[in-house]
Order: C-alpha cells, then sequence, then structure tokens
C-alpha cells in the first residue's frame, strides 16, 4: 500500500525548522508533523519549540518516501484501483512510442479489468515483446466490435471516414 511522498527540494539543508514551518512548507496537520517524532524524526534538543535540522527533516522524509513507493518487478504494472502491482490480463500489452526513448505499454488489470499504464524504455522492446504479447488495440480490449461507448470504430467505416475528409480538404485547396 503507498501513502504520500513528500518533495525533498523544499528543505534547505542547513536551515532549522520548526513545527508549523514543516507545516507550511509541505501543507500538513501539525498532528501530522507531531507524529512524525514519534516515528524517529530527530529533534536539536528536548526544549519548546521543537525545532529540527535540515539535514535531520531530509534524511527522514526520505526514508518515508521509499516507504511509501511500491515497487513493480519488469512483468507487472501498478493497478490504481486495486492499489498493488500486477500482472496484465491475459499478458496482452499494447504498446505505444512515447517520445524519442520511451514505450508507453497499456494493459488490463487481471483482477478487476482497469486500465494499467507503464513507461519503458526503447531498448527493452525485445524483452517486452519475449514475455509479453504485442496485440493491436482493438484485440486489448477483446472486442472486434466495440459498443457506441468506446472510441473504436471498425476499419472498414474509418477507411470511409478518411477518404470523405481527404476530399473535403482537396476541395479547400483547389
Amino acid at each position: 500500500m503507498s501513502g504520500k511522498t513528500y518533495p525533498l527540494n523544499k528543505i534547505k539543508y542547513w536551515l532549522c525548522y520548526d513545527i508549523d514551518a514543516i507545516c507550511r512548507l509541505y501543507g500538513i496537520h501539525p498532528k501530522t508533523a507531531l507524529a512524525w517524532f514519534k516515528k524517529g524524526l530527530k529533534p536539536i534538543d528536548n526544549k519548546k519549540p521543537i525545532l529540527v535540522y535540515g539535514y535531520n527533516l531530509k534524511a527522514f522524509l526520505g526514508d518515508l518516501n521509499k516507504s511509501n513507493k511500491c515497487s513493480t518487478s519488469f512483468e507487472e504494472m501498478f493497478c490504481m484501483k486495486c492499489k498493488e502491482p500486477r500482472s496484465p490480463l491475459k499478458k496482452q500489452i499494447q504498446l505505444e512510442q512515447f517520445e524519442q526513448k520511451f514505450l508507453k505499454a497499456k494493459a488490463h488489470c487481471q483482477t478487476c479489468k482497469t486500465k494499467m499504464h507503464k513507461p519503458y524504455k526503447l531498448e527493452d522492446l525485445p524483452q517486452l515483446k519475449r514475455i509479453f504479447n504485442t496485440v493491436q488495440l482493438l484485440e486489448l480490449y477483446d472486442s472486434k466490435t466495440p459498443t457506441s461507448n468506446t472510441p473504436f470504430i471498425d476499419q472498414e467505416k474509418s477507411g470511409q471516414k478518411e477518404s470523405k475528409k481527404e476530399q473535403i480538404q482537396g476541395d479547400f485547396f483547389l
């Protein structure tokens, strides 16, 4: 189960922070900041106001971020509905090139059938093809005749529409 992650670049290494400053920095409640002391955040001393060195706060939040992250193996994707790493349904994925060096794998969760996405490097393409079945968009949804609510249309209809668009565009440029 994953939790909130806190950006570490907001913390100045050499400054001291009190509870109010930490709360303003991350937009959290003061009780959350006080709970961090019970979890292991080290104050400067036992006097009030409670102060924390920036490097201690940065180290504590870095460890907290690591514990809140969910790592997935190469064959798994993170399902946002199940909140767990899952393997794709029938080991089928659709690959889409994203920018120059990345691939975006799209699949459905094996358990809840929710859409999942995961980025891969372009160099991982041979390994992806070995592990998964790469399919077309219509095959991914297990439907050759999509319903009216899906953005997919039959191949014949799309060919007819494209030819009509070409005719219309051609008329404008004559």
